[in-house]
């Protein structure tokens, strides 16, 4: 029996969401000098997501910087 496809997540990705939602909980100090957010932060952030979807969004933001570094 072949696998099925699996469908990816669809993610509501506006621009600069999780820019903002990080730069109102946590201040300025969860950047860097370029704007980047800090790894520590989308760590901490991770875990205190208040829904599924900005869950996903950090999730991808962390992949993303994995991704990058291949």
């Amino acid at each position: 029996m072949a696998k099925k496809y699996r469908k990816p997540l669809k993610l509501n990705l506006k621009k600069g969401s999780l820019t903002r939602w990080i730069k109102e909980k946590y201040g300025a100090k969860a950047f860097t000098d370029r704007g980047t957010i800090k790894m520590e932060y989308l760590r901490k952030a991770l875990r205190d997501a208040p829904t599924l979807t900005t869950k996903r969004k950090i999730q991808f933001a962390i992949n993303a910087r994995k991704w990058r570094r291949r």
